[in-house]
């Protein structure tokens, strides 16, 4: 949680992307959590974790009397540690994808995906995983140029 300092980029982008809706929690070489367009890459002890603390908060969220988001409350649900087992490396990493889903139209690898684009970005940042289309990505890598040529020194120094 923190407070902003100085907004430093702005940029609209279109509400649809490669997946617009979907929710996918899947197990392979780790546990996969979809959501939209974000992959997060678990440990299955951290899937375990999580999945308990999303059930302890919900409760805990009913006995609070189910409050809705505002900009006037802040009432944390859950905390814990997370990421104690890494799975995969410290590092960014970007890919230009070719579009499988468009030759499994029809078949559950595509259930969900709307994005008929020849091919996307694949944004990896440790175990995070963001699937861009060639336009968002753009519009991301304007958008962080744009920060960073704004963003000053003494600004970083701000405790």
């Amino acid at each position: 949680m923190g407070h902003t300092l100085r907004n430093l980029s702005t940029n609209k982008v279109d509400s649809k992307t490669v997946f617009n809706n979907r929710f996918v929690v899947e197990i392979c070489e780790c546990v996969h959590v979809h959501y939209r367009n974000l992959r997060i890459a678990l440990s299955l002890k951290d899937f375990l974790s999580i999945a308990q603390g999303m059930s302890d908060a919900l409760i805990r969220w009913q006995k609070q009397l189910r409050p809705q988001p505002s900009e006037d409350i802040h009432i944390e649900l859950c905390r814990k540690e997370v990421a104690t087992i890494p799975v995969a490396k410290d590092e960014i990493k970007v890919n230009l994808n070719s579009n499988l889903y468009n030759r499994n139209e029809g078949r559950i690898f595509s259930e969900g995906a709307d994005f008929k684009d020849p091919a996307y970005i694949h944004l990896k940042i440790r175990d995070l995983r963001l699937e861009l289309s060639i336009e968002e990505f753009n519009k991301l890598a304007d958008s962080i140029l744009e920060a960073k040529k704004l963003l000053s020194p003494r600004e970083v120094a701000v405790e």
